[in-house]
């Protein structure tokens, strides 16, 4: 929780990677400040459950809210995509050079078509921990999925992130002229 405390943000969510209308946040991890915007942000988000239902995506209707004007006053940002890592940086082989940080704080396996993707990607950076040496695991509980097809072994991994003089498209309009701002 450390890493909260000294921001006064209401809504801080990690990055999806995307800057249509489903993204840029990923409500796969989502940070909310309890206070009053938030909370009529959220009985909001309840109200609107049908959307959530019927398009099959709370991230669609999350951001959909947050670039809303009537929420205009929140402040939200972009969690730093190095700490918190979204599944469009990794995985299944898609992406060339997967480069990840040394200091994460969160890996969330999205991108995935179903849910035995999501331990594929994990086994590809070895943070699958659901296996012989869990006191809660069985044998055959695990559903089946594919071995990595795509794996660099911590040994031989040399990524780097950011990627110097790299753009960051991840930044709200705000957060990006500060970051860029001794880029220019």
């Amino acid at each position: 929780r450390k890493f909260f405390e000294n921001t006064y943000n209401d809504i801080e969510m990690a990055c999806d990677g995307r800057l249509d209308y489903i993204g840029p946040g990923n409500s796969g991890f989502i940070h909310i400040r309890s206070n009053c915007k938030t909370k009529v942000y959220m009985e909001t988000l309840i109200y609107y459950i049908g959307l959530v239902i019927a398009g099959r995506s709370d991230q669609r209707v999350w951001n959909m809210f947050l670039t809303s004007y009537d929420f205009r006053q929140m402040l939200f940002e972009m969690a730093p995509p190095d700490m918190f890592v979204g599944g469009d940086s990794w995985g299944n082989g898609k992406k060339k050079g997967d480069k990840l940080s040394d200091h994460i704080w969160f890996l969330h396996a999205s991108w995935t078509s179903d849910h035995t993707e999501k331990i594929t990607k994990f086994k590809q950076l070895d943070a699958w921990f659901f296996n012989e040496t869990c006191k809660f695991y069985k044998d055959g509980i695990t559903p089946k999925h594919k071995d990595p097809p795509y794996y660099t072994p911590i040994k031989e991994r040399t990524w780097t992130w950011p990627e110097k003089d790299g753009k960051v498209w991840w930044k709200t309009r705000g957060q990006s002229l500060y970051y860029e701002k001794d880029k220019k």
